[in-house]
């Protein structure tokens, strides 16, 4: 599983044709990460991008934004903001929004994973044997667990991130800062294969 993010606009496209870029290359799951949107941006960049995404059955997620989650009817909420309580948001959104959390220790992922969080993802900062070591960490307390791993250094080398033991990646950069965004999303999506 890839997750694309889109951070902001580009030099050549905006923020919605970055996210009907990456659905035309194939992306399944979307997550907008713009805390410096104002809800009036953000409501005006839904009525284009969820219908879109919905058409195309692409999962799109919005990071520390639950109140726009919400209103705009997406899917659910990535939770990198300490001050967001997880446990009060599944509350909050319900048995049927997915909600992920960075974490940086299989201890804490395991606590995400009994308060009904659907996967945990790990710090842009980790290297691959930082990766290795928590995932044999986590596999001693549970190892099905989906984890995620963040970071666009591994856009070129997915499969031997997913031999580590991970779910997927969450990757930006590559393709928002791409010439050709939906080329650069199919590119990451064969590495899938």
């Amino acid at each position: 599983m890839i997750q694309i993010i889109i951070r902001n606009e580009s030099e050549k496209y905006s923020v919605a044709e970055l996210v009907q870029m990456a659905v035309e290359g194939g992306c399944r799951w979307i997550r907008l990460d713009l805390p410096e949107a104002d809800e009036a941006f953000m409501l005006e960049l839904g009525n284009e991008i969820v219908p879109l995404c919905r058409d195309a059955a692409v999962m799109l997620t919005i990071d520390n934004r639950p109140d726009i989650a919400r209103k705009l009817g997406l899917h659910g909420v990535h939770i990198s903001d300490k001050s967001l309580n997880p446990v009060a948001l599944r509350e909050e959104l319900g048995p049927e929004a997915v909600i992920g959390v960075t974490v940086s220790d299989p201890g804490t992922a395991l606590a995400m994973a009994k308060a009904d969080i659907d996967y945990v993802q790990l710090p842009g900062d980790f290297d691959a044997d930082s990766i290795a070591a928590f995932m044999v960490d986590l596999r001693e307390i549970n190892k099905n667990y989906p984890v995620v791993a963040e970071g666009d250094a591994y856009a070129g080398c997915i499969g031997s991130l997913l031999a580590l033991g991970v779910s997927g990646t969450a990757i930006g950069a590559p393709v928002y800062m791409a010439d050709d965004p939906v080329a650069a999303t199919a590119n990451l999506l064969k590495q899938l294969d």
